[in-house]
C-alpha cells in the first residue's frame, strides 16, 4: 500500500468517526485557537510532487499555508512536514479545506487528519511553549 492510499483509508476513517467534531464559537469552524507564526517553513507533498511553503498560523487541528502548489482543491489530500525547531518535526496527512485560484499568496487552510501520539505530543508542547512565552511578554497574537 503506498502513502496516498493509507492517506485514504485514514481520511475514510476519520469521515466515518462516530465522534461528533469539536465545538467551536459561532461563525467559527476551527476548534482550537491558532497561534500566528512568523516564517515558519513547511513542505507540502501532493501525489505529483513537493513544495516549499510557510505556515502562516497553527492549531492543534490545522493550519494556514502560504505560497501553496497551484492548482490545490477543498478535500485534495496532502501532507505537509513542518520544523518546529527544539520540539521536533512535524509530519502531518491532511485535507484541504480552504483554497482559492485567485489568491495571489496561494494560501491554503489544511485540517490534520491523523496525527499519531509523538506529532500530538510534539505540536502540543510547541504551542504550549509559544503561547507561554507570548504570555510573559503581555498577550499573544491569535491569528
Amino acid at each position: 500500500m503506498d502513502i496516498w492510499e493509507a492517506l485514504r483509508e485514514a481520511r475514510a476513517r476519520l469521515l466515518k468517526s462516530p465522534c461528533p467534531p469539536l465545538a467551536a464559537p459561532e461563525g467559527e469552524r476551527r476548534g482550537h485557537p491558532r497561534l500566528a507564526t512568523d516564517g515558519l517553513a513547511a513542505t507540502v507533498f501532493t501525489s505529483e510532487s513537493e513544495h516549499p511553503a510557510e505556515v502562516r498560523d497553527l492549531s492543534l487541528t490545522g493550519a494556514c499555508l502560504a505560497g501553496a502548489p497551484d492548482g490545490l482543491s477543498e478535500g485534495q489530500p496532502v501532507v505537509i512536514a513542518v520544523h518546529l525547531g527544539r520540539f521536533g518535526q512535524l509530519v502531518a496527512a491532511c485535507d484541504v479545506i480552504y483554497a482559492s485560484d485567485t489568491d495571489p499568496s496561494r494560501t491554503v487552510g489544511v485540517r490534520f487528519l491523523a496525527l499519531d501520539p509523538e506529532s500530538t505530543s510534539t505540536l502540543f508542547f510547541y504551542l504550549h511553549y509559544a503561547w507561554e512565552r507570548a504570555a510573559d511578554r503581555g498577550g499573544w497574537e491569535q491569528a
